[in-house]
Protein backbone atom coordinates (compact mmCIF):
# COMPACT_ATOMS: atom_id res chain seq x y z
CA UNK A 1 0.00 0.00 0.00
CA UNK A 2 1.29 3.59 -1.03
CA UNK A 3 1.59 6.29 1.77
CA UNK A 4 3.10 9.22 -0.47
CA UNK A 5 2.52 9.81 -4.04
CA UNK A 6 3.55 12.01 -6.46
CA UNK A 7 2.43 13.34 -9.40
CA UNK A 8 5.12 14.73 -11.88
CA UNK A 9 2.35 17.23 -13.76
CA UNK A 10 5.35 19.07 -15.88
CA UNK A 11 3.64 19.92 -18.73
CA UNK A 12 1.48 22.97 -19.25
CA UNK A 13 -2.45 23.46 -18.96
CA UNK A 14 -3.60 21.58 -21.49
CA UNK A 15 -1.98 18.34 -20.43
CA UNK A 16 -2.08 18.63 -16.82
CA UNK A 17 -6.42 18.58 -16.96
CA UNK A 18 -5.96 16.07 -19.62
CA UNK A 19 -4.58 14.40 -16.23
CA UNK A 20 -7.03 15.43 -13.89
CA UNK A 21 -9.32 11.85 -14.69
CA UNK A 22 -6.39 9.47 -13.92
CA UNK A 23 -6.03 11.62 -10.86
CA UNK A 24 -9.36 11.43 -10.13
CA UNK A 25 -9.02 7.11 -10.34
CA UNK A 26 -5.78 7.53 -8.15
CA UNK A 27 -7.26 9.07 -5.17
CA UNK A 28 -10.45 6.95 -5.33
CA UNK A 29 -8.16 3.88 -5.09
CA UNK A 30 -6.01 5.39 -2.30
CA UNK A 31 -7.93 7.33 -0.46
CA UNK A 32 -5.93 6.83 2.73
CA UNK A 33 -2.41 8.04 0.68
CA UNK A 34 -0.59 11.61 0.90
CA UNK A 35 -1.43 12.63 -3.10
CA UNK A 36 0.72 15.56 -4.16
CA UNK A 37 1.76 16.98 -7.33
CA UNK A 38 4.90 18.86 -8.88
CA UNK A 39 4.36 21.46 -11.45
CA UNK A 40 6.69 23.92 -13.40
CA UNK A 41 4.44 25.50 -15.29
CA UNK A 42 2.35 28.18 -13.45
CA UNK A 43 -0.53 27.68 -15.11
CA UNK A 44 -0.34 23.65 -14.54
CA UNK A 45 0.27 25.27 -10.55
CA UNK A 46 -3.31 27.31 -10.64
CA UNK A 47 -5.52 24.51 -12.22
CA UNK A 48 -4.35 21.96 -9.53
CA UNK A 49 -4.23 23.95 -6.43
CA UNK A 50 -8.15 23.99 -6.43
CA UNK A 51 -7.98 20.38 -7.43
CA UNK A 52 -9.90 18.14 -4.83
CA UNK A 53 -7.73 14.72 -5.58
CA UNK A 54 -4.67 16.67 -4.92
CA UNK A 55 -3.09 17.29 -0.85
CA UNK A 56 -0.72 19.59 -1.79
CA UNK A 57 0.84 21.04 -5.31
CA UNK A 58 4.36 22.07 -5.31
CA UNK A 59 5.93 25.11 -8.32
CA UNK A 60 9.05 25.23 -9.60
CA UNK A 61 10.17 26.59 -12.78
CA UNK A 62 12.69 24.13 -13.63
CA UNK A 63 13.48 25.17 -16.98
CA UNK A 64 14.03 28.57 -16.08
CA UNK A 65 15.68 28.33 -12.62
CA UNK A 66 18.54 25.81 -14.35
CA UNK A 67 20.48 22.79 -13.29
CA UNK A 68 21.88 23.73 -10.36
CA UNK A 69 18.81 25.73 -8.73
CA UNK A 70 16.44 22.77 -9.93
CA UNK A 71 18.97 20.20 -8.41
CA UNK A 72 18.88 22.23 -4.52
CA UNK A 73 15.03 22.79 -5.28
CA UNK A 74 14.32 18.67 -5.70
CA UNK A 75 17.45 17.51 -2.91
CA UNK A 76 15.94 19.73 -0.31
CA UNK A 77 11.96 20.24 -0.76
CA UNK A 78 10.98 17.09 -2.54
CA UNK A 79 12.89 14.01 -1.90
CA UNK A 80 13.34 14.16 1.63
CA UNK A 81 9.05 14.20 1.65
CA UNK A 82 9.68 10.33 1.35
CA UNK A 83 7.99 9.62 -1.83
CA UNK A 84 7.41 5.78 -2.44
CA UNK A 85 5.49 6.20 -5.89
CA UNK A 86 5.79 8.93 -8.28
CA UNK A 87 3.47 8.93 -11.68
CA UNK A 88 4.69 11.29 -15.00
CA UNK A 89 1.86 12.57 -17.02
CA UNK A 90 1.66 11.94 -20.43
CA UNK A 91 3.51 13.36 -22.85
CA UNK A 92 6.19 13.70 -21.33
CA UNK A 93 9.08 12.31 -23.93
CA UNK A 94 12.14 14.81 -23.26
CA UNK A 95 14.81 13.43 -20.80
CA UNK A 96 14.26 16.18 -18.04
CA UNK A 97 10.92 14.84 -17.16
CA UNK A 98 12.25 11.80 -16.21
CA UNK A 99 15.92 12.85 -14.89
CA UNK A 100 13.96 14.71 -12.38
CA UNK A 101 11.41 11.74 -11.22
CA UNK A 102 14.53 9.87 -10.72
CA UNK A 103 15.99 12.71 -8.48
CA UNK A 104 12.38 12.86 -6.69
CA UNK A 105 13.27 8.94 -4.83
CA UNK A 106 10.57 7.44 -5.33
CA UNK A 107 11.33 3.47 -5.08
CA UNK A 108 8.25 3.21 -7.98
CA UNK A 109 8.20 5.50 -10.65
CA UNK A 110 5.70 5.14 -13.87
CA UNK A 111 5.92 6.78 -17.01
CA UNK A 112 4.70 6.38 -20.41
CA UNK A 113 6.96 3.65 -22.81
CA UNK A 114 8.13 5.66 -26.43
CA UNK A 115 9.09 3.80 -29.69
CA UNK A 116 12.27 5.91 -28.95
CA UNK A 117 13.89 7.43 -26.46
CA UNK A 118 14.50 4.23 -23.89
CA UNK A 119 18.50 4.77 -23.38
CA UNK A 120 18.77 9.13 -24.96
CA UNK A 121 15.73 10.48 -23.70
CA UNK A 122 16.18 8.31 -20.56
CA UNK A 123 12.91 6.60 -19.97
CA UNK A 124 14.79 4.17 -18.45
CA UNK A 125 15.42 5.98 -15.04
CA UNK A 126 11.79 4.73 -14.43
CA UNK A 127 10.69 1.41 -12.74
CA UNK A 128 7.69 0.85 -15.10
CA UNK A 129 6.90 2.00 -18.19
CA UNK A 130 3.72 1.67 -19.78
CA UNK A 131 3.25 1.72 -23.89
CA UNK A 132 1.94 4.67 -24.85
CA UNK A 133 -0.58 4.83 -28.14
CA UNK A 134 -0.19 7.29 -30.53
CA UNK A 135 -3.93 6.56 -31.68
CA UNK A 136 -5.43 7.30 -28.19
CA UNK A 137 -6.43 10.54 -26.66
CA UNK A 138 -4.29 11.56 -24.71
CA UNK A 139 -6.72 11.24 -21.49
CA UNK A 140 -6.28 7.43 -22.72
CA UNK A 141 -2.60 7.41 -22.66
CA UNK A 142 -2.75 9.12 -19.22
CA UNK A 143 -5.58 6.90 -17.66
CA UNK A 144 -3.13 3.90 -19.08
CA UNK A 145 -0.86 4.58 -16.29
CA UNK A 146 -2.12 3.32 -13.79
CA UNK A 147 -2.56 -0.27 -15.06
CA UNK A 148 1.13 -1.06 -13.15
CA UNK A 149 -0.96 -0.42 -9.93
CA UNK A 150 -3.88 -2.91 -11.17
CA UNK A 151 -6.41 -0.13 -11.50
CA UNK A 152 -8.48 -0.45 -14.25
CA UNK A 153 -10.44 2.64 -16.09
CA UNK A 154 -13.26 3.13 -18.37
CA UNK A 155 -12.60 5.86 -20.52
CA UNK A 156 -15.71 6.69 -21.49
CA UNK A 157 -16.84 7.21 -17.63
CA UNK A 158 -14.66 10.25 -16.93
CA UNK A 159 -14.66 14.08 -17.61
CA UNK A 160 -11.51 16.79 -17.26
CA UNK A 161 -12.01 18.49 -13.96
CA UNK A 162 -11.30 22.10 -12.70
CA UNK A 163 -12.72 23.53 -9.70
CA UNK A 164 -13.62 27.29 -9.49
CA UNK A 165 -13.28 28.71 -6.15
CA UNK A 166 -17.00 30.18 -5.01
CA UNK A 167 -14.61 33.87 -4.78
CA UNK A 168 -13.34 33.60 -8.11
CA UNK A 169 -16.55 32.98 -9.82
CA UNK A 170 -18.29 35.90 -7.96
CA UNK A 171 -16.01 38.12 -9.21
CA UNK A 172 -16.48 37.07 -12.67
CA UNK A 173 -20.24 37.42 -12.04
CA UNK A 174 -19.74 40.86 -10.85
CA UNK A 175 -17.57 41.54 -14.18
CA UNK A 176 -20.11 40.53 -16.50
CA UNK A 177 -22.51 43.04 -14.28
CA UNK A 178 -19.96 45.78 -14.45
CA UNK A 179 -19.46 45.48 -18.48
CA UNK A 180 -23.06 45.20 -19.41
CA UNK A 181 -22.69 42.38 -20.93
CA UNK A 182 -25.52 40.34 -22.60
CA UNK A 183 -25.80 36.36 -22.21
CA UNK A 184 -25.43 36.02 -25.58
CA UNK A 185 -20.95 36.16 -25.43
CA UNK A 186 -18.01 34.29 -26.25
CA UNK A 187 -14.89 33.82 -25.07
CA UNK A 188 -11.70 33.71 -27.89
CA UNK A 189 -8.48 32.62 -27.69
CA UNK A 190 -5.80 32.53 -30.32
CA UNK A 191 -2.65 31.88 -29.30
CA UNK A 192 -0.21 28.90 -28.17
CA UNK A 193 2.85 28.40 -25.95
CA UNK A 194 6.52 28.38 -27.33
CA UNK A 195 7.74 25.41 -25.10
CA UNK A 196 8.59 24.04 -28.58
CA UNK A 197 10.53 25.17 -31.34
CA UNK A 198 7.52 25.70 -34.35
CA UNK A 199 4.50 25.83 -31.75
CA UNK A 200 3.97 29.49 -31.64
CA UNK A 201 2.38 28.97 -35.78
CA UNK A 202 -0.37 27.06 -34.54
CA UNK A 203 -2.23 29.90 -34.33
CA UNK A 204 -5.22 31.38 -36.69
CA UNK A 205 -3.96 34.50 -39.17
CA UNK A 206 -5.54 38.31 -38.44
CA UNK A 207 -7.40 38.42 -41.34
CA UNK A 208 -8.89 35.24 -40.17
CA UNK A 209 -9.27 36.28 -37.01
CA UNK A 210 -10.69 39.34 -38.37
CA UNK A 211 -13.17 38.02 -40.63
CA UNK A 212 -15.11 35.70 -37.74
CA UNK A 213 -14.92 38.75 -35.04
CA UNK A 214 -17.13 40.32 -37.52
CA UNK A 215 -19.13 37.41 -38.42
CA UNK A 216 -19.72 37.11 -34.53
CA UNK A 217 -20.47 40.81 -34.16
CA UNK A 218 -23.41 40.25 -37.44
CA UNK A 219 -24.88 37.16 -35.38
CA UNK A 220 -24.66 39.31 -32.04
CA UNK A 221 -22.34 38.53 -29.81
CA UNK A 222 -20.37 39.62 -27.31
CA UNK A 223 -16.78 38.92 -27.79
CA UNK A 224 -14.00 38.48 -24.97
CA UNK A 225 -11.25 38.27 -26.42
CA UNK A 226 -8.07 36.59 -24.74
CA UNK A 227 -4.82 38.55 -24.47
CA UNK A 228 -2.34 36.56 -22.67
CA UNK A 229 1.12 36.91 -22.51
CA UNK A 230 1.84 35.62 -25.61
CA UNK A 231 -0.77 37.00 -27.66
CA UNK A 232 -0.15 40.85 -26.80
CA UNK A 233 0.58 41.39 -30.24
CA UNK A 234 -3.40 41.07 -31.41
CA UNK A 235 -4.17 43.95 -28.88
CA UNK A 236 -2.95 46.74 -31.91
CA UNK A 237 -4.43 44.66 -34.37
CA UNK A 238 -7.91 44.91 -32.38
CA UNK A 239 -7.61 48.85 -31.55
CA UNK A 240 -7.03 49.33 -35.39
CA UNK A 241 -9.39 47.19 -37.13
CA UNK A 242 -12.38 47.39 -34.05
CA UNK A 243 -11.48 50.57 -32.09
CA UNK A 244 -15.50 51.43 -32.19
CA UNK A 245 -16.16 48.19 -30.30
CA UNK A 246 -13.95 47.77 -28.12
CA UNK A 247 -15.57 48.04 -24.69
CA UNK A 248 -18.57 47.68 -26.27
CA UNK A 249 -19.44 44.33 -28.02
CA UNK A 250 -15.39 43.13 -27.80
CA UNK A 251 -13.40 43.17 -24.56
CA UNK A 252 -9.81 42.48 -24.18
CA UNK A 253 -8.91 40.55 -21.39
CA UNK A 254 -5.95 40.48 -20.27
CA UNK A 255 -3.87 40.45 -17.19
CA UNK A 256 -5.66 37.76 -15.00
CA UNK A 257 -4.65 34.20 -13.96
CA UNK A 258 -5.93 30.98 -14.95
CA UNK A 259 -8.51 30.77 -12.64
CA UNK A 260 -9.94 33.80 -13.74
CA UNK A 261 -9.95 33.16 -16.96
CA UNK A 262 -11.63 30.08 -16.37
CA UNK A 263 -14.74 32.02 -14.31
CA UNK A 264 -14.97 33.95 -17.48
CA UNK A 265 -15.02 30.82 -19.78
CA UNK A 266 -17.62 29.30 -17.65
CA UNK A 267 -19.54 32.39 -17.31
CA UNK A 268 -20.17 33.08 -21.27
CA UNK A 269 -20.56 29.44 -21.67
CA UNK A 270 -19.39 29.42 -25.11
CA UNK A 271 -15.36 28.74 -26.07
CA UNK A 272 -13.89 29.40 -29.34
CA UNK A 273 -10.33 28.63 -29.35
CA UNK A 274 -7.14 26.93 -31.45
CA UNK A 275 -5.74 23.75 -29.83
CA UNK A 276 -4.22 25.11 -26.82
CA UNK A 277 -4.48 25.10 -22.71
CA UNK A 278 -7.21 27.38 -23.47
CA UNK A 279 -9.20 25.04 -25.05
CA UNK A 280 -8.95 22.36 -22.28
CA UNK A 281 -9.88 24.80 -19.86
CA UNK A 282 -13.54 25.22 -21.83
CA UNK A 283 -13.39 21.00 -21.86
CA UNK A 284 -13.32 21.12 -18.08
CA UNK A 285 -15.78 23.30 -17.48
CA UNK A 286 -17.94 21.38 -19.50
CA UNK A 287 -19.39 24.70 -21.43
CA UNK A 288 -19.84 24.73 -25.41
CA UNK A 289 -16.68 24.33 -26.99
CA UNK A 290 -15.65 24.72 -30.86
CA UNK A 291 -11.95 23.86 -31.18
CA UNK A 292 -9.66 24.70 -34.22
CA UNK A 293 -7.35 22.39 -35.36
CA UNK A 294 -4.25 22.12 -38.57
CA UNK A 295 -1.22 20.44 -37.56
CA UNK A 296 -2.60 18.90 -34.20
CA UNK A 297 -4.82 15.57 -34.51
CA UNK A 298 -8.31 15.69 -32.73
CA UNK A 299 -7.95 12.23 -32.14
CA UNK A 300 -5.13 12.75 -29.70
CA UNK A 301 -6.44 16.51 -28.31
CA UNK A 302 -9.82 17.20 -29.12
CA UNK A 303 -11.77 18.88 -26.14
CA UNK A 304 -12.83 15.97 -23.70
CA UNK A 305 -16.31 16.86 -23.86
CA UNK A 306 -19.67 16.19 -25.16
CA UNK A 307 -20.12 19.40 -25.53
CA UNK A 308 -17.65 19.96 -28.50
CA UNK A 309 -17.57 20.41 -31.59
CA UNK A 310 -14.18 20.50 -33.95
CA UNK A 311 -13.06 22.41 -37.13
CA UNK A 312 -10.36 21.08 -38.75
CA UNK A 313 -8.22 21.78 -42.43
CA UNK A 314 -8.69 20.18 -45.51
CA UNK A 315 -5.42 19.86 -46.25
CA UNK A 316 -4.44 16.41 -47.16
CA UNK A 317 -0.59 16.65 -45.21
CA UNK A 318 -2.77 17.88 -41.73
CA UNK A 319 -2.49 16.59 -39.60
CA UNK A 320 1.47 16.60 -39.21
CA UNK A 321 1.97 16.63 -35.64
CA UNK A 322 0.66 13.12 -34.56
CA UNK A 323 4.23 11.93 -32.83
CA UNK A 324 5.11 13.44 -29.05
CA UNK A 325 8.78 12.30 -29.75
CA UNK A 326 9.01 15.53 -32.32
CA UNK A 327 10.33 18.50 -30.29
CA UNK A 328 9.63 20.43 -33.03
CA UNK A 329 6.68 21.73 -35.62
CA UNK A 330 8.20 21.30 -38.78
CA UNK A 331 5.43 22.45 -42.11
CA UNK A 332 6.29 20.20 -45.90
CA UNK A 333 3.43 21.84 -47.17
CA UNK A 334 4.51 23.13 -50.46
CA UNK A 335 2.98 26.28 -49.93
CA UNK A 336 4.14 27.23 -46.97
CA UNK A 337 6.34 30.43 -46.14
CA UNK A 338 8.85 29.97 -43.30
CA UNK A 339 8.32 34.04 -42.92
CA UNK A 340 4.65 33.54 -42.51
CA UNK A 341 3.39 33.47 -38.64
CA UNK A 342 1.14 30.55 -38.84
CA UNK A 343 0.78 27.22 -41.02
CA UNK A 344 -0.91 27.00 -44.30
CA UNK A 345 -3.67 24.43 -42.11
CA UNK A 346 -4.11 27.00 -39.94
CA UNK A 347 -5.42 29.27 -42.44
CA UNK A 348 -7.32 26.64 -44.59
CA UNK A 349 -9.96 26.55 -41.53
CA UNK A 350 -13.11 27.14 -42.95
CA UNK A 351 -15.05 29.85 -40.99
CA UNK A 352 -18.18 28.62 -42.30
CA UNK A 353 -17.51 25.63 -40.60
CA UNK A 354 -17.06 27.33 -37.50
CA UNK A 355 -20.44 28.78 -37.83
CA UNK A 356 -21.91 25.90 -38.46
CA UNK A 357 -20.57 24.36 -35.20
CA UNK A 358 -22.10 27.95 -33.17
CA UNK A 359 -25.29 26.77 -34.65
CA UNK A 360 -24.87 23.32 -33.78
CA UNK A 361 -24.47 23.99 -29.91
CA UNK A 362 -26.48 26.96 -29.27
Amino acid sequence: MFKKILILSLPGIGDTLMATPMMKYLRESFTRATIDALTMQRGSYEVLKVNPHIDTVFYFPFLKKGVRASLSYILREIRPRGYDLSITIYPSYPKHYHVVAYLCGAKMRIANGFESGYVKELHLLNTHLVQMKLTDHNVVNNLRLLTPLGIRCNPDDVKLELTIPTDIMDWANDFWHSMNLSDKAVYFHNGSSKIKKGTEKKILPWWWVRKLLHRLLEEGYNVLFNLGPEEQWQREMLECDFKAELGKRIWPISGLSILQVAALIKRAGLLIANDSGIMHLGAALNVRVIGLFGVTATYQVAPWTANACTVTSDLPCAPCYTDYAKREFRCSNPKYNPSNPTFPCMEAISIEKVMECLTKLT
